[in-house]
Parts: C-alpha cells; sequence; structure tokens
C-alpha cells in the first residue's frame, strides 16, 4: 500500500491530494474514504472514475481516456482492526448523564448486548455484570480439522466484509468458512491462517464460534468486543441503564468523542443492504447531525438513514433526564 492507506484511521482528517498506487485500488472502501477526507486532487497512472463498494466514487487525473473501475481490482485480505474507542470519553457521558455514588461501576462499550465472558446489555452501566459464555479457543500450536474440502471465506478488510471462494492470504481480525456450516475464527487483531486439506492452523489464540450460517456468528461484533473490553469505573451506578443503543445488528462505531454534553461519532453499516440508524440514549437529545445535515431527534433517539457499506458523522447535543424518565429505562 501507499502512505495513503495510513491515513485510514478515524476520525478520518482532510487531505488535499493523494496519489494512487495500483495496490491503493484494491481497499474496497477507498472511494468513499476518500470523499470523506475530501481530497481535492488525486492522481492515479489514469484517467479514471473509481467506484467503490457502497456506490460512491471519485475521479482521477491520468494518461488515456477515462476509465471506469471499480474496487477492488484484485481481492485481497488487508490486515485492520476495530479502533479503540476512547474509555475517557464514555466515562464522562455516563458520569454527565446517570447518577452513581461512591463505589465501582462497569460500562458495556458496545452499542449491543455483550455476551461474551460477561453478560450485559446494550451500552450498560452496572455494578455487577453477569458470567457470559466461556471462550472456546484455538491456540496457535494446534491444528483445527474443519471438515471443509472447499469452503466460502468471508474476512475483514477496512470497514468491509469480503468473501472469496478460493483460499488466498489471509492477515486479517476474522476469518469465517461456511459450508453445510460455519466455522468462524476471531480475534481483536489480525492473524494469519494456514489452510490446506481442511486443516487451519493460526499464528495467534484466537476464538472459535459454530454456528449453521457464519452471519449468526456476527463475528465483527465479537472482535469490536476483543478490542474494546468493559470499562471500570469509580463510581457505582444508582440504576442499571443502558447509556446508549444502535440498531440494527450492522451498525458498529469507529469513534466516539464526548464534550460537555456534545456526543461526536463515527459509524458504519457492515451490510450490503441500507439501513435506518437507529441510537437510543439515555438522556435528551436537543439537537442532532448527520454528515452536517440537522435531523430532527425524538426525544431520546434519532432515526438516520444509511447506504449499503456507508459511513456516517454524527453529532449529538444531550441533556440528562430527570430522575422519573430515567427510572423508566432501568434494565431488569
Amino acid at each position: 500500500m501507499s502512505e495513503i492507506y495510513n491515513e485510514f484511521t478515524f476520525p478520518l482528517r482532510n487531505m488535499e491530494s493523494v496519489k494512487l498506487s495500483d495496490e491503493d485500488l484494491n481497499v474496497e472502501q477507498l472511494p468513499q474514504f476518500l470523499r470523506r477526507m475530501k481530497v481535492n486532487q488525486i492522481s492515479w497512472k489514469y484517467n479514471a472514475k473509481i467506484v467503490g463498494v457502497d456506490g460512491s466514487y471519485v475521479e482521477t487525473t491520468g494518461d488515456g481516456e477515462k476509465v471506469i473501475v471499480r474496487t477492488p481490482i484484485t481481492i485481497m485480505s488487508i490486515p485492520w482492526s476495530f479502533p479503540k474507542i476512547k474509555a475517557e470519553a464514555i466515562k464522562n457521558l455516563a458520569i454527565d448523564l446517570l447518577p452513581c455514588t461512591e463505589g465501582e461501576g462497569v460500562i458495556n462499550p458496545s452499542p449491543w448486548e455483550r455476551r461474551m465472558d460477561y453478560l450485559i446489555g446494550p451500552g450498560e452501566f452496572t455494578s455487577q455484570p453477569k458470567r457470559g459464555l466461556k471462550r472456546d479457543i484455538l491456540t496457535s500450536d494446534k491444528v483445527l480439522s474443519t471438515g471443509f474440502f472447499n469452503p466460502i471465506f468471508y474476512f475483514l478488510n477496512p470497514v468491509f466484509i469480503q468473501k472469496s471462494s478460493s483460499f488466498i492470504d489471509f492477515y486479517s481480525s476474522f476469518l469465517s468458512l461456511q459450508l453445510e456450516e460455519s466455522i468462524s475464527l476471531i480475534s481483536e487483531k489480525p492473524f494469519e491462517v494456514e489452510f490446506q486439506a481442511g486443516k487451519v492452523k493460526v499464528s495467534d489464540n484466537v476464538i472459535i464460534l459454530r454456528t449453521k450460517i457464519w452471519e449468526s456468528a456476527k463475528p465483527f461484533r465479537l472482535s469490536w468486543e476483543l478490542r474494546n473490553p468493559l470499562i471500570t469505573t469509580d463510581c457505582k451506578p444508582k440504576y442499571n441503564v443502558s447509556l446508549y443503543k444502535f440498531e440494527p445488528a450492522s451498525i458498529v462505531p469507529l469513534w466516539i468523542e464526548y464534550n460537555q454534553g456534545n456526543l461526536f461519532l463515527d459509524i458504519a453499516n457492515l451490510s450490503d443492504l441500507p439501513v435506518v440508524f437507529t441510537l437510543t440514549i439515555a438522556g435528551r437529545i436537543v439537537k442532532a447531525y448527520a454528515d452536517d445535515e440537522e435531523i430532527k431527534p425524538e426525544f431520546d433517539r434519532i432515526k438516520v438513514p444509511i447506504k449499503r457499506w456507508g459511513i456516517k458523522e454524527i453529532r449529538i447535543e444531550v441533556k440528562k433526564l430527570i430522575e422519573q424518565f430515567l427510572k423508566r429505562k432501568v434494565n431488569g
């Protein structure tokens, strides 16, 4: 990859110009990244219109008559892991919105229910998380016999879930093998995989999930969870309340920041279908914006359409609920 690959961290920063290499066009989300980075001048060896998996496109300066190119040119595994979310931002949001007393608390940063290791609700702030599922680990010194001769492989690339009908050099944060059933191998960071005659060997310890279809395992969610563990606080919540919740299941946070009543989010829709994103928060939303366009809040929630494989920047102004309303949000 050229140096542009190093700029794909969230929040994406603006760039004036960029020169693309051929390998850059193997990044499925390249056009969307460049558009969100507000790059004015893009050059490549050809004069081209480059179309991404989400439908967005960019135009390049280069030689010859204009050609239309879709990403990726070649399917490959690109090492990438979900960003670490700032724990301090989530702590400050919880302290501003929810009453707490002396003691210790735990926040689930995942905007969905977490089941591995602990059972805890979406964005829940609690003092006593329940025990969850025990990890089934494949260690790097073991070989896993899958019984699959030629499965379909699903894996994580930068803000995209790619698939391949043949084995390639995988270096990904998760890999799902699908035939009559599915086996998912999941980590918080990219790992290498060897696959031969149905036998799998990995470079680092990974979690194994067996499901009928790979989507049921939600491997991208578990990879996100491993990257962003539970957050401990030095105050005990008065009520067990979900600080926030995201719907539907395809939405993941890429960046969270909070400052004096203003919450900032970068989110992605990891689905090949458009969805309506719903954010519910334990507070009253005063104002809300999606990609700088003002949207009308519904008291404690907002709804935002997001295209397939789309990324959105969300900004909301939120205020604390009176206790009477907050009690209605208490988790059982």
